[in-house]
């Protein structure tokens, strides 16, 4: 998918993939795809994954914030581990999921993340980073969608 103010050059060129992940069974879906995308074009794939700040001054909570970044980083270097094979490297910030997202394609040529493909309902329910995503980048953006993670009928 691509967003319709996002320009194509006229041979795009598949140097870096960016790919979230959040921890969960789901958002590793997406990285199957990246890596084979990787491997045909010769791309390197940044693994990526945000952690919500919170407000400025509360030591508590900025304590929290900083244990959730050590996490990120630990899971991330996990995955990493798993494919040795991959030129992988990984990235921590601590931003919301869409701006963070979208900041750290700037550099990337495709973006590469899975979504619930939930509808109706529970879309409206829980919100689609993935579709929120899509509005804002400039990038082309492939969503991996896995309808056996979010069924409609769970609610």
């Amino acid at each position: 998918m691509v967003n319709a103010s996002t320009k194509v050059p006229p041979h795009p060129k598949v140097e870096r993939i960016l790919v979230p992940l959040d921890g969960s069974q789901l958002a590793e879906i997406g990285l199957e795809h990246a890596l084979e995308i990787a491997r045909a074009v010769g791309a390197e794939i940044r693994l990526y994954q945000g952690v919500p700040h919170t407000p400025i001054g509360n030591p508590t909570l900025d304590a929290a914030v900083d244990f959730e970044v050590v996490n990120a980083q630990e899971y991330l270097d996990k995955v990493k581990s798993r494919y040795p094979e991959a030129r992988l490297s990984t990235k921590v910030k601590v931003a919301g999921p869409t701006l963070g997202i979208v900041e750290e394609s700037e550099d990337c040529d495709l973006v590469v993340m899975s979504s619930h493909g939930r509808s109706g309902f529970r879309r409206w329910l829980l919100g689609s980073i993935a579709e929120n995503v899509l509005q804002a980048i400039h990038k082309p953006l492939l969503i991996v969608y896995n309808h056996e993670h979010g069924r409609d009928d769970e609610l």
